[in-house]
């Protein structure tokens, strides 16, 4: 019995309906890298220019060979485009995946020498899969490359209930997120100015807290900009009076201060 594949292109985070067609192939268009050594054909088809939609997968000699059929999938057909960024980029993450049991690999093709690198993999996968692996990617500079598998249990948990923009801004790594919360959450509140916190720039944070904490490593190599704002969701969100004897929040005071209304 013929399997049914919804066809899908999958690139970091990113999961595009159909895969790419031109004069009957499937074909290996990196975006960096060079391909002076592979075929540049993932797989065959009859199918006219565009994308491919649903297809049946047929397995012969000479490759990939891929049938249009319109009917309700069973599995998904999914072109894995797999990437190290080149110059200019490479403080944004790599993305690769790790096949597990659940996916057959039908095809590949990689680039070979220039500034970095792709490798493209045709596999068969359950529904679901791409968008799985799409939920756990993050595209963040700074963050680092990842290899990514199918957690069809927990998909897009990778922060561990941790908060995402920490999780982030320690470029996954648990440990080191546990560890400057519990630094948050042993900041002296008497001595914290909420003013620099809200509303100075990097350097005076960064000087600041280190200070009041007296902590030279207090981010541990994490920008303070990327962390501040857990910092005063965290440490400054109390309720306090505010002059009209309503409640407000240390951010909405230190709006309200600068004139402006947070409503608007």
């Amino acid at each position: 019995m013929k399997t049914t594949h919804i066809a899908l292109t999958l690139r970091g985070n990113s999961v595009e309906n159909g895969i790419a067609v031109n004069d009957g192939q499937v074909p290996f268009n990196p975006h960096s890298g060079m391909t002076r050594h592979n075929t540049g054909l993932l797989a065959s088809t009859s199918a006219p220019d565009g994308n491919l939609n649903k297809v049946h997968v047929a397995i012969v000699d000479e490759g990939v060979v891929l049938v249009p059929y319109e009917g309700e999938p069973q599995k998904e057909l999914v072109l894995v485009q797999q990437y190290s960024n080149g110059s200019g980029a490479k403080r944004w993450p790599s993305f690769h995946v790790e096949f597990g049991s659940e996916v057959r690999q039908l095809s590949d093709a990689s680039t070979s020498g220039g500034s970095g690198g792709e490798t493209w993999v045709l596999v068969s996968a359950p529904i679901g899969w791409a968008e799985n692996i799409a939920s756990q990617f993050v595209d963040e500079r700074d963050y680092g490359g990842q290899i990514i598998s199918y957690k069809p249990d927990n998909a897009g948990e990778k922060e561990n209930g941790l908060p995402r923009e920490l999780f982030i801004a320690f470029r996954g790594d648990e440990e080191l997120t546990r560890q400057f919360m519990a630094k948050v959450a042993g900041l002296p509140l008497d001595r914290l100015d909420d003013h620099i916190i809200l509303q100075c720039g990097r350097a005076r944070v960064k000087a600041h807290l280190e200070e009041v904490s007296r902590d030279p490593d207090f981010f541990m190599g994490a920008d303070p900009n990327r962390v501040v704002g857990y910092i005063a969701d965290t440490v400054l969100g109390t309720p306090v009076s505010s002059l009209e004897g309503e409640t407000e929040t240390a951010m909405a005071r230190a709006f309200r201060k600068a004139g402006l209304d947070l409503a608007n």
